[in-house]
């Protein structure tokens, strides 16, 4: 159990390391930008080539999350196939109310006013 815990935790750690630098990354693209006018060729093409970068950037993002999903798949593979039958349970209505805790969250979250 301890090694799919360090070994997970390591992965983890690597994908949010990744995601943060991109997510710094991104917030770097847009700071600072203006919008174009309409005569101006040459600022239309580099502001297009910018947003083609920072589509690249977002796929590469999602990317990411593929792979922290993947993770968590995995993780579960691998601690049904250690714990009984017992400590599957438990760990499965612990999963499930970590899940509904998220979304409450989530929802007190989008009624914040902006």
């Amino acid at each position: 159990m301890v090694i799919v815990q360090s070994t997970t935790l390591e992965q983890q750690m690597n994908i949010t390391t990744d995601i943060e630098n991109l997510k710094d990354n991104l917030a770097n693209s847009f700071v600072g930008k203006t919008f174009v006018d309409k005569g101006d060729f040459s600022a239309m093409n580099n502001f297009s080539n910018e947003m083609s970068e920072n589509i690249r950037k977002l796929t590469v993002l999602n990317s990411f999350c593929d792979q922290a999903d993947d993770l968590r798949i995995s993780t579960i593979k691998k601690m049904q196939n250690i714990l009984i039958i017992r400590q599957r349970a438990l760990a499965l209505i612990a999963l499930h109310n970590y899940q509904k805790r998220l979304v409450s969250f989530n929802h007190q979250w989008e009624a914040v006013p902006i």
